[in-house]
């Protein structure tokens, strides 16, 4: 908190999956900085793979990704597939960022 107040970031970057993703979402929420989000390990593949024999493991990870994007303004995703499964799971305002200009 208080390198937010001394820094004033125009906006804040959070990759997520992460540790103090919720922390600084709520931090930046208190100061009313606008939150980008990028998603790069898509947890419910992880979850299925190595967590499959707790029941209901993957729709848990879907409820925690969802979650936590809900306080992006904006998350970046890695493909089109990927935009349009959170799109599928109820998550707003999500966007592909590629290093590569297609213009």
């Amino acid at each position: 908190m208080k390198m937010l107040k001394k820094e004033k970031p125009q906006v804040l970057h959070i990759s997520t999956p992460g540790f103090m993703v919720l922390v600084a979402a709520f931090y930046a929420r208190m100061m009313d900085v606008p939150v980008v989000m990028s998603y790069h390990t898509h947890l419910p593949i992880y979850a299925e793979r190595y967590l499959g024999f707790f029941p209901f493991i993957v729709p848990i990870s879907w409820l925690v990704i969802r979650f936590i994007h809900s306080f992006a303004d904006l998350t970046l995703v890695t493909s089109p597939q990927m935009q349009a499964d959170f799109t599928a799971r109820g998550i707003k305002r999500v966007e592909v960022k590629t290093l590569i200009d297609s213009d």
